[in-house]
């Protein structure tokens, strides 16, 4: 299955040389519904990294325009299987574990996920947080999922990952612990390496304000990066 990314060409850059996908905390995107997604004093948005795509093969005027860089940055299409895989699961222990923190492990099919599009976002704190008997439990599968109709527009799925710190001097980690005391990882974000193969079949489509200059940039970046990979205009160039 293709997914599909807007971004700058200083992001491509980024992607192609150091052949990595960023994610950013969920407390960094750009709808605050999903950053004042609290209660009872938790903040899960503080544990959960995100890369947003969408699966809609059509281009999208809002999208060049908010994350295309005014509509001078590109498309990336890519097959969603683009990270490492080992066994059944994402990411090898390598990835996981670092200085400070740990990615959870998950299962392959239950890392790209739908955005559901609501009328009220407050309306969906019960299924991320349960209480019973004085005892609250965070759902984080509930997490980074629901959005406001507003952003429909987007069609937008994500990429999605846990993240919690391990605990000072040692390799243990206690996720319960962490966020009881609103400990959390204190990166905004986190570079998680791509396989290379996807390069080869990598779509590229340029904005539709792209002006030569950008346009050379681009093509000396495949040319360096990526040479496999497919470079073609926006259905909208010349239009605007």
């Amino acid at each position: 299955m293709k997914i599909y990314h807007y971004t700058s060409i200083e992001t491509l850059a980024l992607i192609l040389h150091n052949k990595t996908i960023r994610f950013s905390r969920l407390d960094h995107v750009d709808d605050p519904d999903e950053f004042n997604f609290k209660k009872y004093g938790y903040d899960p948005s503080k544990y959960v990294y995100v890369s947003c795509w969408t699966k809609s093969s059509l281009e999208n005027i809002p999208q060049w325009i908010m994350y295309g860089n005014k509509k001078q940055g590109v498309r990336i299409s890519v097959d969603s299987d683009l990270f490492q895989i080992v066994g059944n699961r994402w990411l090898d222990n390598e990835e996981i574990y670092s200085l400070d923190y740990m990615i959870m492990p998950k299962l392959k099919d239950d890392v790209l996920r739908d955005i559901e599009y609501v009328e009220n976002v407050d309306d969906c704190l019960s299924r991320v947080f349960q209480s019973e008997d004085d005892n609250t439990r965070l759902l984080f599968p509930e997490v980074a999922r629901y959005k406001n109709t507003i952003w429909s527009f987007q069609k937008e799925s994500r990429f999605i990952l846990c993240v919690f710190p391990k605990e000072p001097n040692s390799e243990k980690i206690n996720p319960v612990q962490s966020i009881s005391n609103n400990i959390y990882c204190n990166r905004e974000y986190i570079d998680i390496p791509i396989n290379e193969r996807v390069l080869d079949t990598m779509e590229i489509t340029l904005g539709p304000e792209v002006i030569p200059y950008q346009e050379i940039i681009v093509k000396s970046l495949i040319n360096q990066y990526a040479p496999k990979c497919k470079l073609k205009k926006s259905i909208f160039s010349g239009v605007f």
